[in-house]
């Protein structure tokens, strides 16, 4: 049998590239997406030619694809970073890991020193991202660094800048690429919970399509924050205070609706104006309000679609308060030649 997925150097099939037995791609999270390529190694004529093939040499694009259904999907596109080989005595079992991440980790490679001014957020990631050969996918933020008040200082890589930006407005960051691996796209925006269901994971008996769910849920987190600062220019108070998350619920019920008291946490964070303020704790709240996560294990062979991070799902059969929208906030492809297994973390934050 062969490999479930196809591993190019371009989105092309090139019968010249080395298949691997087993592709490992881990997608999801303010990271990089990451993928591992495992081979067996064979010795020939004294040497094992697969360790200098160039096609797997340091900074080699590599591009993970598969086609469920007929319809083209690419799992990442990216470079090689490393490889961990095992030597067995003989030759024989000896086993070659090739590892690398998708192309957002090549701005993870300088450091800079920058200030910016009289900018949004949205606007520098846009930026940033376009001078990375990505194709910038923003919501937009409101707050102005101005150069009279508070300008913006990036004393880190452009991913680490990107990441904090992220955070700090509430946002998830992430890149991904095209059915054909040509065009990359850098996403900046809320999590996306108002997107279709892409599919339906049921325990449900008859109808069962996964191997099972764990879940756990813990609102021992901030459910309200009180955000109060002195204007040094007009000494008035700004108020950034949020007694919930501006986030649309995936469930009729939030965080701040289920526990009987509010958990309030004290933010003190230097911003230029009330609109900044109240932005970072509405952020808090959005991050804090994952209250519900958990974990399910897929098989293509069963579920018949493959499930991606940053969609929506649907969970079906865990009872009334549990079943219903989730978010991929994480997915581990492990695909061989006998099947796709996907190991899936979600997220929600509400039940109903």
């Amino acid at each position: 049998m062969s490999l479930g997925a196809i591993v190019s150097p371009s989105g092309t099939p090139d019968p010249g590239f080395p298949q691997p037995d087993v592709v490992i791609i881990d997608e999801g999270g303010l990271r990089p997406s990451t993928f591992t390529l495992n081979y067996a190694l064979n010795l020939q004529n004294g040497d094992f030619d697969l360790l200098s093939n160039a096609a797997l040499d340091p900074d080699a694009t590599v591009v993970v694809q598969v086609s469920p259904g007929g319809s083209l999907q690419t799992l990442i596109k990216g470079f090689v970073l490393g490889q961990s080989i095992e030597f067995h005595v003989g030759g024989d079992g000896s086993t070659l890991q090739v590892m690398g991440a998708d192309q957002s980790a090549s701005m993870n490679q300088e450091h800079h020193s920058l200030v910016w001014s009289d900018v949004t957020d949205s606007a520098v990631v846009q930026q940033i991202c376009g001078q990375n050969g990505l194709t910038p996918i923003t919501d937009t933020t409101s707050t102005v660094h101005a150069t009279s008040k508070q300008s913006l200082v990036q004393r880190e890589t452009d991913l680490e800048f990107l990441y904090r930006l992220a955070r700090r407005n509430g946002f998830w960051f992430w890149v991904n690429a095209d059915p054909s691996a040509q065009v990359l796209m850098a996403h900046f925006v809320k999590p996306p919970v108002t997107g279709t269901s892409t599919a339906t994971l049921s325990v449900r008996a008859g109808s069962a399509n996964i191997d099972g769910i764990s879940l756990q849920w813990d609102t021992d987190r901030p459910s309200a924050v009180s955000a109060k600062q002195l204007d040094l220019a007009s000494l008035s108070v700004n108020d950034g205070s949020v007694t919930r998350s501006p986030l649309t619920g995936l469930a009729s019920k939030a965080l701040a609706d289920v526990v009987q008291k509010p958990r309030t946490r004290q933010l003190a964070v230097p911003v230029s104006d009330q609109a900044d303020l109240q932005a970072r704790a509405e952020a808090l709240l959005i991050e804090a309000g994952w209250f519900v996560s958990a974990q399910v294990t897929a098989r293509l062979s069963v579920l018949k679609s493959v499930v991606r991070a940053n969609t929506v799902v649907t969970l079906d059969g865990a009872g009334s308060r549990h079943s219903g929208t989730y978010l991929v906030a994480r997915v581990v492809h492990t695909i061989d030649a006998e099947d796709h297994i996907m190991t899936i973390d979600l997220v929600r934050n509400g039940w109903n």
